[in-house]
Parts: C-alpha cells; structure tokens; sequence
C-alpha cells in the first residue's frame, strides 16, 4: 500500500494526498478549513 494511504478500521481508506475517505463507491473530501 502506499504510504499516503491507510486503510482506517478495515473499511474506510483515507487518502492523506488527495485528502479524502472512501467506502465502497462513498468518497469523502476533507476540505483545507477543515483541518485547521
């Protein structure tokens, strides 16, 4: 697995470079306000 990603309770991917969480076909985008 690449090391910008991590598999988070062995269902969600977070993706540290894109900024966003998937689950099956949900994906999530954290925005930049959201992580200050």
């Amino acid at each position: 697995m690449n090391e910008s990603i991590f598999l988070l309770d062995k269902r969600v991917v977070f993706d540290s470079t894109k900024m966003t969480l998937s689950h099956g076909n949900e994906i999530i985008r954290i925005s930049e306000a959201e992580t200050h």
